[in-house]
């Protein structure tokens, strides 16, 4: 459910700024072998299906249910429960990925509604919110204005997806299908304008993956420097 979606914001030069791109964009050479950093115990966050690095609070993740929560919790590195904040103005239907990037406001947390296994719907929806200054004020929720981006797909047709990028530059955000295994994904293009008419998404293209033989694509995340970005499977990891 586009859980394994926390290492996009940060890079090998530290942790992105709030122009949403590292000080010095450096590549990582290898890859490191994984290690546990914590475990997530409160009751409340039974659901898991996204995860992002804040960009303002440093060892800050957050982190979201699936389908129709309107809450976000901001969690230590180590899974302590920091603060719960709960999004006003907005609605939502199937929410399936979570990420940290640049807006009007400085940095703000973008939440994709983007889940189409639950039926038909008109439309999706991507909401955002400032980032907030995060205390550790634990389960009491802290209300935040929230602002939406509705849009659907050219062909008209029923999509589901579970990847959102937040391109770190200009804020412009991507969405990745999530379809039969060993077919190939979709990138879609939307508006960065935000309160506005519903829009259409532009295609992008058709991915190279997954391959034959992995499982749907279930996270994605924009590299800090704008140079590409990691996709994920059940499976593998491109």
């Amino acid at each position: 459910n586009g859980a394994t979606g926390a290492g996009g914001t940060t890079g090998a030069a530290g942790t992105t700024g709030a122009a949403g791109t590292s000080a010095a964009c450096m590549r990582c050479t290898d890859y490191a072998a994984p290690t546990e950093s914590g475990r997530i115990s409160a009751a409340a966050l039974d659901q898991l299906s996204g995860i992002a690095v804040s960009h303002r609070n440093a060892g800050v993740l957050f982190v979201h249910n699936d389908r129709t929560s309107t809450t976000v919790w901001a969690v230590s590195e180590a899974g302590a429960l920091l603060a719960t904040y709960s999004f006003t103005g907005v609605t939502v239907r199937d929410v399936e990925d979570i990420a940290v990037g640049p807006c009007p406001s400085g940095t703000c947390v973008f939440l994709a509604d983007i889940g189409g296994n639950l039926g038909t719907r008109p439309d999706y929806t991507i909401v955002r919110f400032p980032e907030p200054a995060v205390t550790a004020s634990g389960a009491t929720p802290i209300s935040v204005a929230a602002e939406e981006l509705v849009f659907t797909y050219p062909d008209g047709a029923l999509h589901n997806a579970e990847s959102l990028l937040v391109e770190p530059a200009t804020g412009t955000t991507y969405i990745i299908d999530k379809v039969a295994a060993g077919m190939h994904s979709t990138a879609y293009r939307l508006s960065a304008t935000f309160g506005g008419a519903p829009i259409l998404a532009t295609k992008v293209g058709e991915l190279p993956v997954p391959a034959s033989g992995d499982m749907p694509a279930t996270a994605a995340d924009a590299h800090p420097c704008g140079t590409g970005f990691i996709l994920a499977t059940g499976n593998t990891a491109y």
